[in-house]
């Protein structure tokens, strides 16, 4: 996969994937995104609709490293978007540390408005790459309105990233073996269990009953990993 390809990528699992669908449905319809799984349960679900899928997230146990890898090799300008204030600085300090020669030109926090939101976008035009964190579907919003400006760079959404790669010091969030067996929704649950339960135990399940009637009544719902 050519990460760095001039096109938006946003990473869906149920619960974005139901909330995507009821607001902005042309995002998973039309050419706007390049679709990912993000997390076991819509791969395991579309594997067994006969749809090969593998997991691809942006976060470090999958796509991040690789990206910021190729920005640094290639000298490409990155923007960091998102979080509560003061995350995505200390992000950028902790990627600078892995990644000496990154070149992060753009550091914001998400919330956005009036003049700060037009400055932000103004920058975020001249960035080669944009990393975005503020949820479904601002995040999306965000890079959609930039591509509607004409800018040619990448734009992925990355959903918790920043706010992981923060609380953990800029080291692994996950552990090795729950990596290894796809138990990182049950560790997230574990470290945030107030946000998070009810979201894997109704809105997933939700989630993943609207993927299934799509799949079966709604054909245009498309994914980009196989």
């Amino acid at each position: 996969m050519n990460v760095i390809d001039n096109k938006n990528h946003t990473f869906v699992n149920p619960y974005s994937y139901s909330i995507l669908r009821k607001q902005r449905p042309g995002y998973l319809t039309k050419n706007c995104f390049q679709l990912h799984y993000d997390g076991i349960a819509l791969v395991c679900l579309s594997n067994a609709l006969g749809l090969p899928s593998k997991r691809s997230s942006f976060d470090d146990t999958s796509l991040a490293p690789t990206v910021f890898s190729e920005c640094q090799r290639h000298q490409l300008s990155v923007g960091l978007v998102g979080s509560a204030p003061g995350i995505a600085e200390e992000a950028s300090q902790l990627l600078q540390q892995r990644y000496p020669s990154l070149i992060v030109q753009l550091v914001s926090d998400g919330f956005l408005s009036g003049q700060t939101e037009v400055d932000v976008k103004e920058k975020a035009l001249e960035c080669d790459v944009i990393v975005c964190s503020m949820g479904t579907p601002r995040q999306e919003d965000f890079l959609y309105e930039l591509r509607l400006q004409n800018w040619e760079g990448t734009g992925f959404t990355c959903g918790g990233f920043l706010d992981q790669l923060v609380s953990a010091g800029g080291k692994d969030y996950y552990p090795t073996w729950v990596d290894r067996y796809n138990l990182r929704w049950l560790y997230r649950i574990a470290k945030e269990p107030r946000r998070l339960l009810f979201r894997y135990a109704v809105d997933y399940p939700v989630g993943m009953t609207l993927f299934i009637f799509d799949f079966f009544f709604t054909r245009e719902r498309k994914h980009t990993d196989a």
